[in-house]
């Protein structure tokens, strides 16, 4: 599930296509844009440039899709929306993130260990750049939301921090956990702060500096699935793996005891996303909103709101 640059739709991907939704009447039927495949979709991510609005990518196995929403062709078929299938993946494709600051830049990552850079721009026929940790898969990649030139990149229980200018050595190596890593994110207020998340129930904060050491830590009660800084504040939201059911969302000024538990689900919810309405600068007219799918297809999208920062 991914929400679009104005925040007004989402996107769901699944084995029979695109599902678009109108979040302002979330009840109307959504936007179909089928595309029959067997296999089933990791990850969809709607471009965050304005300017790019219109490109979604998805996951297929291992490829990965990029569609349009506006084809130019008369033709009614579905292929006419795929305007690209980047394909140099040796096994399944894990994730993908767009470049925060350049529109036409995607990033994937696959179990076959190695991490490509896409630039669509010219024809996408081999990746721009190419990454490998040789050892072990990658599960998650992510552009630091700050430096242009930062990339990060889990493998089983480490983080590869690359710079897209230096080759295919990274610049740091953190032994992050003992088991296996869920999720990464990046601060989005400093380019040298990331969290990351395991099946070991913790969440840790490093420094990426100093890799060494970890910065603090968060407790939990199941293995955590995602862990993502809000885009308010200086907070946490984390969502488990499995046994629960509820997100939990954290204030990075103390981390023992939760800010607010988001419940509802009867299932472990599957994806959350966040919903911005208003400028950053206007607190009183910011809203953000969470979205939240859970692994239960009967049980569709729950949408959860709040109108100011918890501190």
């Amino acid at each position: 599930m991914s929400v679009s640059p104005s925040g007004g739709d989402a996107v769901l991907a699944a084995k029979r296509g695109l599902y678009i939704i109108n979040l302002d009447n979330p009840f109307e039927p959504p936007r179909v844009i089928q595309h029959l495949t067997k296999w089933e979709v990791s990850d969809v991510q709607w471009n965050p440039h304005k300017a790019r609005e219109n490109l979604i990518a998805t996951t297929s196995n291992q490829k990965a899709l990029v569609w349009t929403l506006t084809p130019s062709s008369s033709d009614s078929s579905a292929s006419k929306h795929i305007l690209h299938i980047l394909h140099a993946h040796q096994r399944a494709v894990s994730d993908l993130n767009w470049s925060p600051f350049h529109p036409d830049i995607l990033a994937t990552c696959s179990y076959d260990t190695y991490v490509h850079m896409w630039d669509l721009r010219a024809s996408p026929v081999k990746p721009a750049n190419s990454f490998c940790a040789w050892t072990a898969g990658a599960t998650q990649v992510k552009f630091n939301k700050i430096s242009e030139w930062l990339l990060a990149s889990s493998h089983d229980t480490d983080v590869r921090i690359w710079d897209i200018r230096k080759g295919s050595t990274p610049v740091t190596l953190i032994t992050a956990h003992m088991t296996k890593i869920y999720g990464i994110d990046w601060s989005r207020t400093n380019e040298n702060e990331m969290i990351t998340c395991s099946q070991d129930r913790l969440v840790k904060f490093w420094d990426i500096t100093q890799p060494r050491t970890c910065q603090a830590t968060i407790v939990t009660s199941s293995p955590v699935w995602r862990a993502r800084f809000t885009p308010f504040g200086n907070g946490v939201m984390t969502m488990p793996q499995r046994r629960e059911n509820n997100l939990v969302l954290w204030s990075c000024d103390d981390l023992t005891t939760p800010v607010y538990s988001f419940s509802g689900h009867v299932d472990v919810p599957r994806e959350f996303v966040w919903r911005i309405r208003g400028g950053e600068s206007d607190a009183v007219g910011m809203f953000f909103i969470v979205l939240l799918m859970n692994k239960m297809r009967k049980s569709g999208i729950v949408i959860l709101m709040g109108d100011s920062p918890f501190y």
